[in-house]
Parts: structure tokens; sequence; C-alpha cells
């Protein structure tokens, strides 16, 4: 008989049948407890973590920002998985800004492989830059059309920091 492992997330409930019964103060240091030491619990590794994120100065009233800072934030917090595919929309947003600041539209329904081909063939990005794009596009699709493999994805989302690092530097840096 295989063993199954259920996760129920009862902070919420709990919260607010404490809150039902008059003990709002008692539930809201319950819910602060628990996300200090969810937060806390690994911050000697978030601390790592932060300090591998791309540094730079970059124009922050840019489509591409809003996402950098969340892709930060999601690497940081040690979300592995949603790392890898926040680069992959992370890099598709800078693949449009590129293509926005040559003026060039690219088709309606373009994926991520089409913007690359179209920055790629008018060369509006170093070559090294887009062999980042293309490492990020299919290590992205190994995540999101997931197979029966073993990934490492600790390693994966690290070499996405970096990749969109080099991107960032190269191509968006004031």
């Amino acid at each position: 008989m295989t063993e199954r492992i259920v996760f129920v997330n009862g902070i919420p409930a709990l919260y607010n049948e404490l809150k039902k019964v008059g003990r709002e103060d008692e539930a809201k240091t319950l819910v602060r407890d628990f996300l200090n030491r969810t937060f806390l619990g690994d911050i000697d590794e978030k601390v790592e973590r932060f300090l591998q994120v791309p540094t730079g100065i970059f124009l922050a009233d840019t489509p591409y920002f809003r996402i950098f800072w969340e892709f930060n934030q999601i690497y940081i917090a040690g979300l592995n998985y949603s790392t890898v595919v926040t680069a992959g929309v992370l890099c598709e947003r800078v693949c449009l800004d590129i293509l926005e600041k040559n003026r060039t539209k690219p088709k309606k329904k373009a994926c991520l492989g089409d913007l690359i081909k179209l920055i790629s063939k008018n060369n509006y990005a170093k070559p090294e830059s887009i062999a980042e794009m293309k490492k990020i596009r299919k290590k992205r699709n190994e995540y999101v059309h997931a197979k029966m493999t073993a990934m490492d994805n600790k390693k994966d989302a690290f070499e996405m920091v970096q990749s969109i690092s080099t991107i960032l530097q190269n191509e968006l840096r004031v």
C-alpha cells in the first residue's frame, strides 16, 4: 500500500474560526508567527540567493521591469520551478521591449521562439544575448512541458538568473 501525504493550508481556516469567536488578536499572532517561520526559516539561503540576482541600473518604467522584480522575489524565496518558468516570461517581455525599441512589431501570436528569431534576424541584440534567450526558452519548455525526467531545479533556477543577468547587462542597462 502506498502512503499518501496530504497538504492542507489550515492557517486561513483557523484564522477565520478564531476571528469568529472574538480572538482576532490571537489569530493575527498565529498568522504572523507562521509567516515569520516560513520566511525566516531559510534566511541564510535567501541572503545567498539575494546576492545572486542581477545588478545594474535598469529603466524601472519599462514593461519588463515589473516581471523582473517578481522574478527576483521568486528566486530569493527559493521557488525554483517558478523561477525557471518566470525566466521565460521575463525573456519574452525583454524581447518585446527590444523589438519595440527598434520599432518592429511581431506577429500577433508570436511565441518566444518567434521573437528570438526576429531579434536575431535583424541583429537587434548581441549574439551572446540571443544564445542566453535560446537557453532560457529551452529550459522553460522543459519545465512547462514536463517529462518524467529528473530536473535539478535549484541549479536550473540559478542558471536562469545568470542568463537573465547577461541579457539585461547586454541589452537593457542604462
